[in-house]
């Protein structure tokens, strides 16, 4: 992890910040696939830099998940709901990016945002409450 952990943990959250912002502005455009891209890589930012925070990093999506899970979660550091949220986001993320013949109602799309909130919002309070541990 080149430069200081703390400058990659905020990083990572303005990253997450400007998906989640993204998200928002695609889903009022009526771009369902896009916002749903942005929510979920605004929640893949935010998980990032909650494993920097504990000096893990992943090479892949389905890593990040999984560390997440792994080392954050499950040693109770936040709640199994935000697990839950991620790989809700990267199951949809990969339905929307891959198949094409599939329609995303407006509820999802709803859920999809509110759930990329909460996670955001939870995940990233946790991040700064660790900001002075961090190198």
């Amino acid at each position: 992890m080149a430069g200081s952990v703390r400058q990659l943990v905020l990083r990572y959250l303005e990253e997450g910040e400007r998906a989640l912002k993204s998200a928002e502005r695609l889903s009022k455009e009526g771009d369902a696939r896009g916002a749903i891209n942005r929510a979920y890589y605004a929640c893949f930012y935010v998980a990032s830099a909650a494993l920097a925070c504990k000096y893990i990093s992943a090479k892949k999506h389905a890593g990040v998940v999984e560390e997440f899970w792994k080392r954050i979660v499950k040693q109770g550091l936040l709640p199994k709901k935000t697990a839950s949220i991620l790989r809700e986001l990267y199951s949809l993320r990969e339905a929307s990016d891959y198949q094409l013949h599939k329609k995303f109602p407006g509820k999802t799309i709803d859920k999809a945002l509110n759930d990329a909130t909460d996670f955001c919002t939870t995940v990233a309070e946790w991040c700064r409450g660790q900001m002075d541990k961090l190198l």
